[in-house]
């Protein structure tokens, strides 16, 4: 990547050539970064080893070709406004931080996808005598744990068969 300037020389003696240079520019060839997709559990923490993928890199150059990076620049960086106890759902994973000698980086986003926690929760057994306030009805986490203080908003029922009264209930919810 630079400017060169051309310039001519004629063999002819029948003629006094008088040139005048020209220059002749290369230009930055465009190197597309691109985040890659990654996907973790709700709890868990934003990961530290995200990555990208390169495309665009010529004239048998690549990632770890020597002379592609500016000095202390060969190293993408990430945002990702994931943090722990963020919600279920798809957050942007944007790279930058690269500077390259030969290549105009155009960087593209990945995403991390947070997937939900899998819990397992056992009902208790519980049993009244007909005509006795109806008893408290239990839970329990049976596998896998509930991040932090969350509420996993159980409410729990029994199938209708004449008892009269309110369904009290306990666990974690």
């Amino acid at each position: 990547v630079g400017v060169y300037d051309i310039t001519g020389k004629s063999t002819s003696t029948n003629y006094s050539v008088e040139f005048k240079n020209g220059t002749y520019v290369i230009t930055k060839a465009t190197l597309t970064v691109t985040a890659n997709d990654d996907s973790i559990t709700y709890g868990d923490a934003l990961p530290a080893d995200f990555s990208v993928a390169y495309s665009g890199f010529v004239n048998g150059d690549n990632e770890n070709a020597s002379g592609v990076w500016v000095a202390g620049k060969g190293t993408a960086k990430f945002n990702c406004p994931y943090t722990a106890g963020s919600g279920v759902g798809t957050y942007l994973i944007t790279p930058y931080g690269l500077e390259a000698n030969n290549y105009d980086i155009v960087y593209e986003t990945g995403d991390l996808t947070v997937e939900q926690l899998a819990i397992s929760i056992a009902i208790e057994n519980s049993s009244s005598k007909y005509g006795d306030p109806m008893a408290t009805l239990n839970f329990r986490v049976a596998s896998g744990s509930v991040y932090g203080s969350d509420n996993l908003g159980i409410t729990l029922t029994k199938a209708e068969d004449g008892l009269n009264g309110t369904t009290p209930v306990s666990g974690l919810n």
